[in-house]
């Protein structure tokens, strides 16, 4: 991935969308990644939900939860694409 870098792009981030609702939460992660002629491509690298508890359960503590899961996705995503771009939570 970093001869891409070298070669095409001029720059490139990791970006990541949580959200929460009463039935859920989730987070998935997108690559951006800005060619030499400014062009900028975004792709989606994976996502991950899960479904609400069955006991009530506040919309800001589920926000809190799909926050979690974007930081546990960053540490993984980090080490497995060795990634040392910026990272925008």
């Amino acid at each position: 991935m970093s001869k891409l870098s070298n070669q095409r792009y001029s720059g490139r981030s990791t970006l990541w969308i949580a959200d929460a609702s009463t039935s859920g939460f989730g987070a998935c992660p997108f690559l951006r990644s800005i060619e030499k002629q400014n062009n900028a491509h975004c792709t989606l690298i994976f996502d991950e939900l899960r479904a609400a508890p069955i006991k009530a359960t506040t919309i800001p503590r589920l926000e809190q939860q799909a926050a979690l899961l974007a930081a546990k996705q960053t540490a993984v995503l980090t080490e497995e694409l060795q990634l040392d771009d910026k990272c925008y939570l």
